[in-house]
């Protein structure tokens, strides 16, 4: 025959897209004392200024999450930077594997050939090692593994703002299980939260202060320091996309129940709205939700597609609260794509 297997060309399709991913994730780690990954390794190495003086790199993370950077710190600076990279590179292909064991060339292009990825990996962010996190919890989900799940979720804490409404998902899950082997889950993280004070034992107070020195990029504007949200909040337009994207959210999880992975995926599209902590490398964390679109339906691949390569343009003209759209059309997407689906297995 002449035509080749149509699994190989998508094999190789999905190897060569792979394999640009990885250039990229390697190639960009090029600029020093401007990046995050700079900042965790810098917060390492100065821990007394840890939530107390350090201002000019802000460490947003859990304590705990010193013992993932750590070992970055005894090598040199560009090679830890390439190491952690492609650990998150490696989080999120193992995470796209969970929810599509076979997911298309587009699908993968969708994940890492656009402009958040690209900044991801500029700034050596933390976004690629949530998805392994999720991953790993995952693994321990499935295993009834206590002490994987315990640990899968222990870190995916380093990053609660973002991590919340995933954990409280996983978590539900374990319902059902042996009362005992519910105990050991909380195991490794509760060791890990009191070591946390033998470290430093006022560090939630000084974690606080740090947020009201130095807070993260509040995009709803929900602090109410204006006497108009203070007396008149309904016209704060963020109260409304919140509102609606919650009742949304529940009547979505209600009303069809949906399995695990559809609906971690619809929670971090949620969690993404919710938040008043967003940037564009934060979208990383819809590649859950572009992967179950991509592999539920052809068109709305290509349209996350479109609406992906055009991201740059999109993030140069919007900012602030109209970041939202995106991980808004990307939830209602990722509904109407499985709805009915969801309604056929259910």
């Amino acid at each position: 025959m002449g035509n080749s297997n149509p699994i190989t060309k998508i094999g190789t399709a999905n190897l060569l897209v792979l394999l640009f991913s990885a250039v990229i994730t390697v190639w960009f780690p090029l600029t020093e004392n401007w990046s995050d990954y700079h900042g965790f390794v810098y917060s390492v190495k100065a821990p007394n200024l840890i939530y107390h003086e350090l201002i000019f790199k802000p460490f947003f993370l859990m304590p705990w999450a010193m013992s993932i950077v750590w070992p970055f710190t005894l090598i040199s600076y560009k090679t830890g930077w390439v190491i952690f990279n492609l650990l998150s590179f490696a989080g999120i292909i193992t995470l796209i594997l969970k929810f599509d064991r076979r997911p298309n060339y587009l699908t993968l292009l969708i994940c890492f050939a656009s402009f958040s990825y690209a900044l991801f990996a500029f700034l050596g962010q933390w976004e690629g090692l949530l998805l392994g996190f999720i991953a790993i919890s995952l693994i321990g989900l499935e295993k009834k593994n206590p002490w994987i799940l315990g640990l899968g979720l222990l870190f995916m804490a380093t990053k609660p703002i973002h991590m919340w409404m995933v954990g409280s998902i996983i978590l539900w899950q374990t319902l059902g299980w042996d009362i005992k082997q519910q105990a050991k889950i909380y195991i490794i993280p509760i060791i890990a939260f009191m070591l946390s004070f033998v470290w430093r034992a006022t560090w939630v107070q000084d974690y606080i202060r740090f947020l009201q020195v130095t807070p993260p990029q509040n995009i709803h504007q929900l602090d109410f320091a204006g006497n108009i949200s203070i007396s008149f909040p309904f016209l704060n337009p963020s109260i409304w996309l919140i509102g609606i994207t919650l009742i949304v959210f529940a009547a979505f999880m209600i009303m069809t129940r949906p399995p695990l992975h559809l609906s971690i995926a619809a929670a971090l599209c949620t969690n993404l709205i919710l938040t008043n902590y967003l940037q564009i490398y934060h979208f990383l964390l819809l590649i859950p939700a572009f992967v179950l679109i991509g592999s539920s339906s052809r068109n709305y691949r290509n349209l996350i597609t479109l609406l992906v390569l055009l991201m740059p343009f999109y993030t140069y003209f919007f900012e602030g609260i109209l970041l939202i759209i995106f991980p808004l059309v990307t939830l209602l997407l990722l509904i109407v794509s499985n709805l009915s689906q969801t309604n056929q297995t259910g």
